[in-house]
């Protein structure tokens, strides 16, 4: 294990009572907003050979030599199919679409309000149920279902 990840524990207590603590402000602020929970996931680019774009150009020169006389977009879309679905370095990174391009990502989910104030980040490479673990965490949370 490495030595950053020894402090997991305490940052996610830390944060978890950041969460406690902000919850009534928010409430006074907007309760409305404060009451919803919004989840999204998104990704963490990785620093692996895949997201060079040297790896992308390759596969691009293999796929017009196969499909000469193709266009540039129907042979992007095949370059990017051709592309595997983890990078070789770790089978937890894998290929997302992210702000606005194809990479090699850590996958993890985030539990917003209606305000935009984060509540709870989860990294995960498998979906797990981060928003019940969430409101089993703080239970004097209840949100409204919209």
């Amino acid at each position: 294990m490495s030595h950053k990840q020894d402090f997991v524990p305490h940052l996610e207590k830390l944060f978890h009572h950041l969460v406690d603590v902000t919850e009534p402000i928010c409430h006074n602020i907007d309760s409305h907003l404060a009451s919803m929970l919004i989840y999204d996931t998104t990704g963490i680019e990785a620093f692996v050979t895949e997201n060079n774009d040297k790896f992308l150009n390759s596969i691009i020169r293999r796929v017009k030599s196969m499909n000469k006389g193709k266009s540039s977009d129907h042979i992007n879309n095949i370059a990017y199919s051709k592309m595997p679905k983890v990078s070789s370095a770790n089978d937890e990174i894998r290929k997302m679409y992210i702000n606005g391009k194809f990479c090699y990502a850590y996958k993890f989910g985030i539990l917003t309000n209606g305000l935009g104030i984060v509540r709870d980040i989860t990294c995960f490479d498998r979906i797990k149920p981060v928003i019940s673990n969430f409101l089993n965490a703080h239970p004097t949370i209840h949100p409204k279902i919209v």
